[in-house]
């Protein structure tokens, strides 16, 4: 789970046992799996055990906080380079040197703390990103995948349109 325009900690505070664990007692319910599930504790706890909480550093303010973030327990770190790039006054520059030290520092940080360090990144920055030691890379996304597909299906039918008697 992810927590975007996570910039400071004192909201983690309640992030972390509101969103962060399934708790009976509180207001986590089950129902979806209604009638699957046979040890609804042992789902609990597997989910607890399962369960990522991230906070997403991609603002300034959020760098600036950084330390404080990387104190909450329970939380581990996402990178957002995108967002990070805006705001620091470089939209669209993922490979930026800002948005690289910004980068190194937060994973840095994250380290110090004991935190899993993740990154959503684009194919240009993968070799930067992996060197700077983040633990997760996500190499693409829904809509991404979505619109590469697409644009193979589109070129697969303008080529069967360009030459039916093939």
């Amino acid at each position: 789970m992810v927590v975007p325009g996570f910039e400071v900690s004192a909201p983690s505070q309640e992030v972390v046992p509101r969103r962060g664990s399934y708790d009976p007692a509180k207001e986590w319910r089950l129902a979806a799996k209604y009638g699957t599930v046979s040890n609804v504790p042992a789902e609990q706890q597997k989910l607890n055990d399962e369960l990522c909480l991230m906070a997403q550093i991609e603002t300034t303010h959020a760098l600036a906080n950084l330390e404080e973030i990387c104190r909450v327990p329970g939380v581990d770190i996402f990178i957002g380079p995108s967002d990070l790039a805006a705001s620091l006054g470089v939209p669209g520059q993922t490979g930026h040197t800002r948005v690289q030290e910004s980068g190194e520092l937060v994973i840095r940080t994250a380290k110090q703390h004991g935190k899993l360090v993740a990154v959503g990144s684009m194919p240009s920055d993968f070799k930067f990103w992996v060197k700077a030691g983040v633990d997760v890379l996500f190499c693409t996304n829904d809509t991404s995948c979505l619109r590469i597909g697409a644009q193979v299906v589109l070129q697969q039918a303008r080529e069967a349109v360009a030459q039916p008697g093939k």
